[in-house]
């Protein structure tokens, strides 16, 4: 008789501690800070196999939280990029295909949800255009209009950082910090800013200049002009100074002591060429170099620690992540998103993640952007693990193994098979289905206020 209680009361401690963990590990977050490094190359960050400490900080945040390896944006352009994060949409359904323009009026963003469940909304952007998504924020923090469209990242980080140490212990709340830093690499002007930055990378790397050049050219592909290595050099240099903001924002929070479980999501918006398909920036195309993102998600109490996925997922993925771990149900404030949540990938929720493919759209270029060589029309493109296929509305369409040819360099458009049929297929019938939704992209217009901003950053 007795074995038989000693038995049972083993039992019952078991179900007690599995069910303790079981709740640890579906606790609903307190807060939620969503950080976008816009223009960062999933691929320039140490924990992506780059040979120099470009980011220590995150590297060290990556070992306590879960690192998505193959996370994909739906474009290569900051404004609509943020606009599919936000609603959990396709540009083409937004309403937002290029910098400069504004939502669909009917849009509900993240911000609008968190809001609506009281949570407090705050939003501390880089660039002016972002202005756009400033619905559903309770605060939302940029220069004067005089201050210009540009603001560096420690003034950005200063302004979130006032924002955090004014809260109480126990606010919950959703904060968006955007920093600009590492898109502005190519304005020598701004390279003294941070020299303090290329000298600490360059003084910590375990390879020499010569050896970085070669890296960059057998492992990107990297097409060397007089100032691609300068660039690449500067780049780096930017992100270890993003690096170190975003370690400011964090010991500020821990200081802060908030009570209850915080989610940090950090990503980009898009990635950037640096000599890659001989091309320096972003906008241009929807290579990988471009559309691959970084995707690291932590929680400040440790859950899900040191975890790696490789599976590919998306952007538009994260809205609906974020609000399973909120707790907040999205069937009645969204009844139509495009994205799935991942929670099933962090060992949680009974649904398998069912996505194959990721879709991108590349907007139609305008008078300006034709003049520097576009092509013209829309691009798209559809990707899995093994394949990739894009879509030139006016040009020729390329098709690749990703398996034999990770740089998208071997076109193999003209070599007919099974594999190009059946994504060419899926890829019509995506774009059949949202224009017939949501109308061609040809007609958006650019807001009268952001011209001259955008022609300053050289997108018009």
């Amino acid at each position: 008789m007795k074995k038989i209680i000693r038995f049972n009361l083993i039992v019952l401690l078991i179900v007690i501690a599995f069910s303790i963990v079981c709740n640890r590990n579906t606790e609903n977050v307190q807060s939620v800070i969503f950080i976008t490094i816009d223009t960062l190359r999933a691929d320039h960050l140490p924990f992506y196999g780059y040979p120099r400490k470009t980011a220590p900080f995150l590297s060290e945040l990556k070992e306590k939280g879960i690192l998505f390896k193959k996370c994909y944006a739906p474009t290569s352009q900051t404004s609509p990029s943020h606009a599919s994060m936000f609603t959990s949409l396709f540009p083409l359904q937004h309403g937002i295909s290029s910098n400069g323009e504004l939502l669909k009026r009917d849009m509900v963003t993240i911000s609008d949800i968190f809001k609506q469940n009281k949570f407090l909304t705050s939003a501390f952007i880089s660039v002016r255009f972002l202005d756009a998504l400033k619905q559903g924020f309770q605060y939302f923090d940029f220069y004067e209009e005089k201050r210009g469209s540009v603001r560096k990242g420690k003034e950005t980080t200063d302004s979130a950082i006032q924002w955090l140490q004014k809260r109480e212990q126990d606010d919950k709340f959703f904060m968006w910090v955007h920093l600009f830093d590492v898109h502005q690499y190519f304005f020598d002007s701004e390279y003294s800013l941070y020299s303090d930055y290329r000298e600490i990378v360059e003084k910590e790397s375990s390879i020499s200049n010569d050896e970085l050049k070669k890296f960059l050219s057998v492992k990107y592909g990297t097409v060397f002009h007089p100032k691609t290595f300068e660039h690449n050099i500067e780049y780096d240099a930017r992100i270890r100074f993003v690096d170190q903001q975003i370690k400011r924002l964090f010991d500020t929070v821990n200081a802060q002591k908030f009570k209850g479980n915080i989610l940090w999501v950090i990503t980009a918006d898009h990635g950037e060429g640096l000599g890659s398909h001989n091309y320096r920036h972003h906008d241009k195309y929807l290579y990988n170099e471009q559309v691959q993102v970084p995707l690291l998600f932590y929680f400040s109490n440790e859950n899900f620690k040191g975890q790696v996925i490789n599976k590919m997922v998306r952007h538009i993925d994260l809205l609906p992540t974020i609000m399973d771990f909120a707790g907040i149900p999205l069937d009645k404030v969204l009844p139509k998103i495009e994205g799935h949540s991942l929670v099933a990938e962090f060992g949680k929720g009974n649904k398998a993640y069912p996505v194959k493919y990721s879709f991108a759209q590349r907007a139609r270029p305008n008078q300006s952007q034709l003049n520097e060589g576009w092509i013209p029309g829309g691009v798209y493109s559809l990707q899995n693990d093994k394949y990739k296929y894009i879509f030139y509305s006016k040009g020729k369409n390329e098709f690749y193994n990703l398996l034999e040819d990770p740089l998208e360099l071997n076109n193999l458009i003209d070599k007919p098979s099974k594999p190009l049929d059946e994504i060419k297929a899926l890829l019509d019938f995506e774009i059949s289905k949202l224009n017939k939704r949501y109308g061609s992209d040809s007609d958006h217009r650019i807001q009268e206020e952001h011209i001259n901003a955008l022609k300053t950053l050289g997108y018009l």
